[in-house]
């Protein structure tokens, strides 16, 4: 005899964490990874310096906005990843 009840199993994927701290004056990001998911906005209100362990995954947005930008070694963004650095 066949069971009145179903199983349906679900599977939860723990949302992304919060983006790292990576705005400020002349701020320095380093050593952070962008999880798939996360929509980020890192401003440097004189520089950002970004690098080295910088890595941007698959299906993140991170967008990095300041007067003056530097780029590091050691700094990888998946394909699928969407990166934005805009003088302003």
């Amino acid at each position: 005899m066949k069971s009145p009840f179903s199983v349906i199993l679900l599977r939860y994927n723990e949302p992304p964490s919060d983006c790292p701290d990576c705005s400020g004056g002349d701020r320095v990001v380093k050593d952070v990874v962008f999880e798939a998911c996360m929509d980020c906005d890192c401003e440097g209100k004189n520089s950002l310096t970004i690098g080295p362990g910088v890595k941007i995954k698959k299906d993140a947005k991170v967008r990095f906005k300041t007067p003056k930008v530097t780029i590091k070694n050691g700094v990888n963004a998946d394909e699928g990843s969407y990166v934005s650095i805009q003088q302003q």
